[in-house]
């Protein structure tokens, strides 16, 4: 099973800096993992997705402060990522981030 979540060129040319930017944060890579050890056949790889998970809730606020094409994506899997898991309120709580990330970028006084 395979998602394209983003578009590979560009977050691996945006990686490579190792610097937050519109296409590319720690934040999103490490919620993509979460996602994937998810999918994985091994339970051995299964169990790491909420070691990823956890990880990517410590950089939450970082994510926030800084709003980014990047940073959205990552609210959203890591919405559905939570959900996945019968936690819809914390879910719940990550896509309503997102909402307030997309409304600080398209609106910066706000």
């Amino acid at each position: 099973m395979w998602v394209n979540v983003v578009d590979e060129n560009l977050f691996q040319e945006h990686r490579k800096s190792g610097e937050p930017s519109m296409w590319y944060s720690k934040f999103l890579e490490t919620v993509m993992l979460a996602c994937a050890a998810r999918l994985s056949t091994s339970s051995a790889v299964r169990s790491l997705g909420e070691r990823y998970s956890l990880q990517a809730k410590a950089d939450v606020l970082q994510a926030l402060e800084i709003p980014s094409a990047a940073s959205m994506q990552a609210f959203m899997l890591l919405s559905e990522y939570e959900v996945s898991y019968g936690r819809d309120r914390i879910g719940w709580m990550l896509c309503g981030k997102e909402a307030v990330l997309l409304a600080r970028k398209l609106s910066p006084e706000w």
